[in-house]
C-alpha cells in the first residue's frame, strides 16, 4: 500500500487514494492531506500486516482478522473498478466510474478505523506518517515545509539548516544503500552458484546459457 518504498498498492490504485473522514492533526477543517489523514497514501488495513506495527498496537487476534477480511474485499473491490476503467472508453466513462467507486473506497476506510480503539488509530496513523517520510529528500519529509505546512512551519534560517543537514545525510544513505544492494545481489549470485551445483552438467549448461556470467546488478 503504499506508493513509494515496498509495494503495497498497483501503481494505479496510488493514483486514485483520496482521504476518508477522520482527521489527525487537524485542529480545524481543512482538505485532508498525508499529513492530516495517512490513508491519503497509506492502505492502513495492509500496513496493519507489518509485524511491527502489529506489536505496537497491540492488536487482538479478532482485530488482525477482521482487519484482514475487509483489506481483501477493498483489493477485490479495486479490481472490479479497474476492470470497469479499462473497458472505459472516454474520459466521462472513467469519472462516471470512479465516483461510486471513491465513496465506497472512502466508506471502507472507515470501516478499518472502527475496527481500533481511539488509541490505536492514532497511534497506527502516527506509525504511518513516519513511514511515508522516510525517504530522503529536505528533513526527510519530517521537517519539510512543503509537506507539513502550517502543522511544523520553518523560518527561513531553520529551513536552509534542514536543507543542509539532509543533503549531507541524503548522501551518506544513499551510498549505503548501494552498498547493501550491492552486497544482497552478490548473496543471490552466491545462491545460484551453490544451486547449479545440484543439477546435472546438462542442466547447468542450460542454465549458463540462459543467464550467462552472474555479476550484482543494482539500479
Amino acid at each position: 500500500m503504499f506508493c513509494s518504498g515496498r509495494a503495497w498498492l498497483p501503481a494505479a490504485a496510488c493514483f486514485y487514494i483520496i482521504h476518508s473522514a477522520v482527521p489527525l492533526l487537524a485542529e480545524e477543517p481543512a482538505r485532508a492531506s498525508w499529513v492530516t489523514n495517512p490513508h491519503h497514501f497509506v492502505e492502513l488495513a495492509q500496513f496493519v500486516q507489518i509485524p511491527a506495527i502489529r506489536r505496537e498496537l497491540e492488536l487482538t487476534d479478532a482485530q488482525v482478522s477482521e482487519l484482514q477480511v475487509l483489506d481483501k474485499e477493498a483489493k477485490h473491490r479495486f479490481e472490479d473498478f479497474k476492470s470497469q476503467i479499462f473497458r472505459s472508453e472516454s474520459a466521462e466513462e472513467r469519472t462516471a466510474a470512479f465516483r461510486p467507486y471513491q465513496t465506497d473506497r472512502d466508506f471502507m476506510r472507515l470501516r478499518v478505523d472502527a475496527v481500533l480503539s481511539p488509541a490505536q488509530l492514532i497511534r497506527l496513523k502516527q506509525l504511518a506518517i513516519q513511514y511515508t517520510t522516510r525517504h530522503p529528500g529536505d528533513g526527510f519529509g519530517l521537517l519539510d515545509e512543503r509537506l507539513l505546512g502550517k502543522v511544523v512551519p520553518l523560518n527561513e534560517d531553520q529551513a536552509a539548516a534542514v536543507r543542509r543537514k539532509s543533503a549531507v545525510y541524503e548522501k551518506q544513505l544513499r551510498a549505503r544503500e548501494t552498498e547493501l544492494m550491492t552486497e544482497l545481489e552478490t548473496l543471490r549470485n552466491n545462491l545460484r552458484t551453490e544451486l547449479m551445483k545440484e543439477l546435472e552438467p546438462e542442466q547447468q549448461a542450460k542454465l549458463r546459457d540462459l543467464w550467462g556470467g552472474l555479476i550484482p546488478i543494482v539500479p
